[in-house]
């Protein structure tokens, strides 16, 4: 009657929310009455009390000592368990508290404290998980590391959900540790270890990607090829893998081209570009340009350099925006223009006699036509690097021709009059030389104004640089890398559109033609009717003299002769 009656005092202070009285006599009465049949119930009432008010360590000692206490829990299963269960998690919840109070290292003692008291608890892979926790935060990743592969290696096999969902981010957080640890080499193993493990897991994309970009950069290169060829497995089968699947190939390739198989390197290469064409345009038709560079035959290189500029115009159509792709565009327009401008350069003036002057002087000017015209195309492209390497190519054209022409022996019916010869050379020197090279220099002097303009400063500015200050010294002195504000050089570029020719030049070329076309024939009926004569004083300026074909491609009057000019090499005035 008497427990009894102790039973029904400390349930009305429990009803009444006056715990800490309830909980002195739910005590009272478990402990001095144990084998009561009320003793199970006054314990049960007394944990869910301090329950209440949180009260962990007090919870925590009041349940061990009942627990202690043999005839209390004596052949009570139920009770020994759900007193072994409080006193888990008020001891866990005793540890939180460090953690809350931000005594991390201390917090992370204590949990590997608790997992080594409870070992088969249910709460061991949280408190180990936990204890690694607060050993990053202490700033001792390396003790972090050492209680996670623990906790890995103790429940990897583990059935319960919890214990598995543990596992799987401690095997990450490992990872992650060594990845800030710098250790990339067990940073790999482990991502792809996780990688392997979980493979549906959103985190397995950046497990793989990072696997083998450290590889790389360790120089494991087979081992890298080895984590993307399993990206590239799985992004064939899962869209979500897809975003950086081109990243994938590219660096795939590269590595191949490391490893030094080259043969693997470029298929791997045309497999990214065909595959990431669309996504990516801009490396694709730089990776093409790169494959076309390294082709051994000019013609396998000329047709794919043609791929690419055919590549280039459908995007262009299409209004797709490029920037190092338009870049690679232009220099592979520049490379197909470099052929007609090697052909030209092979193209040598016969000054044998009158016919195979005439006919060279006329196949060296139409090689030079085209290549000004294909180099104009690559100006137009608008990429500096390759704007300015092709304006300084055009300005070479002209240069080259007017030393050509200078070299020119000549007519040998002059030979025996010096002063006659000498005429002829001031003569050619003026009509067909001079001209030559201020087309040459309007040409280099562009080349240096593009390159201003572009913000481009490159061996082609050098060059043209030092090719204005042999012709202009005086406006363009050695070192000089801007174009000059008077003088030479802005004369040249202003105001005329680039490689125009104004209508006034075209007529007075055209009338030039048609008056030498004239004399020609008048001087080849003289020939026939009457043998040949030596040259009298005074007719050395009568010499047969080469002409030249029309050209309307190029700024100013890009014709190899000094079209749209008199004789004395005098400009006429644009209109």
């Amino acid at each position: 009657m008497v427990v009894e009656r102790k039973e029904l005092i400390a349930t009305i202070y429990y009803t009444f929310n006056h715990f800490d009285e309830a909980n002195r006599r739910y005590a009272d009465l478990a402990l001095a009455h144990p084998e009561h049949k009320l003793a199970e119930k006054a314990t049960n009432l007394f944990l869910d009390s301090f329950n209440l008010v949180q009260d962990w360590e007090g919870l925590n000692k009041k349940a061990r000592e009942f627990l202690a206490n043999k005839k209390l829990v004596e052949n009570k299963p139920t009770l020994q368990t759900q007193l072994k269960k409080v006193i888990e998690e008020s001891a866990f919840k005793l540890v939180e508290a460090y953690e809350k109070k931000e005594q991390y290292a201390e917090a992370g003692k204590r949990y590997e404290g608790f997992h080594k008291e409870f070992p088969s608890s249910y709460l061991g892979s949280r408190a180990l998980f936990n204890a690694a926790a607060n050993y990053e935060k202490s700033k001792d990743p390396v003790k972090a590391v050492e209680v996670r592969a623990r906790l890995i290696e103790q429940y990897k096999d583990s059935k319960d959900s919890v214990d598995k969902d543990i596992v799987k981010k401690s095997f990450f957080a490992v990872a992650f540790t060594y990845d800030k640890m710098a250790n990339f080499e067990k940073a790999a193993l482990y991502y792809e270890q996780f990688a392997d493990k979980y493979p549906d897991d959103e985190r397995s994309k950046e497990a793989l990607l990072r696997a083998g970009l450290y590889r790389e950069s360790l120089g494991m290169h087979k081992e890298s090829l080895s984590s993307r060829d399993i990206y590239l497995k799985r992004a064939a089968r899962n869209n979500s893998y897809a975003k950086e699947s081109c990243y994938v190939r590219f660096a795939r390739a590269e590595t191949w081209e490391r490893l030094g198989d080259m043969k693997e390197a470029e298929a791997a290469y045309n497999a990214y570009i065909n595959s990431c064409r669309q996504d990516n345009p801009d490396r694709a038709l730089k990776t093409q340009l790169m494959l076309a560079k390294r082709k051994a035959k000019w013609d396998d290189q000329k047709k794919a350099l043609l791929a690419i500029m055919k590549q280039y115009e459908e995007l262009n159509k299409k209004g797709v925006k490029l920037t190092f792709g338009a870049v690679a565009a232009a220099e592979a327009r520049y490379l197909l223009a470099m052929e007609s401008f090697n052909k030209y350069k092979e193209v040598r003036i016969n000054g044998a006699n009158k016919n195979t002057l005439a006919a060279s002087f006329k196949s060296k000017s139409t090689a030079m036509d085209t290549t000004v015209k294909e180099m104009t195309e690559v100006v137009k492209l608008g990429q500096g690097e390759w704007a300015v390497a092709a304006l300084y190519i055009i300005g070479t054209s002209f240069r080259e021709f007017a030393e050509e022409v200078k070299k020119l022996p000549a007519p040998k019916e002059l030979a025996s009059r010096p002063d006659l010869v000498d005429m002829y050379k001031f003569e050619v020197e003026q009509e067909y030389v001079n001209p030559l090279r201020e087309k040459a220099a309007l040409f280099f002097a562009s080349c240096v104004k593009k390159s201003n303009e572009l913000d481009v400063y490159n061996d082609s500015t050098k060059k043209c640089l030092n090719e204005l200050h042999q012709a202009k010294p005086a406006d363009f002195p050695p070192q000089y890398e801007l174009v000059a504000e008077r003088g030479f050089a802005s004369e040249l570029v202003e105001p005329r559109p680039f490689l125009l020719e104004t209508r006034e030049d075209r007529e007075a070329r055209e009338k030039a033609e048609r008056e030498a076309a004239r004399k020609a024939e008048e001087a080849a009926a003289e020939a026939e009717a009457a043998p040949a004569e030596a040259p009298k004083e005074g007719d050395a300026g009568k010499a047969d003299k080469p002409t030249t074909e029309s050209n309307e491609s190029a700024e100013p009057d890009a014709g190899a002769g000094g079209k749209g000019k008199g004789k004395g090499g005098k400009k006429k005035k644009n209109k």
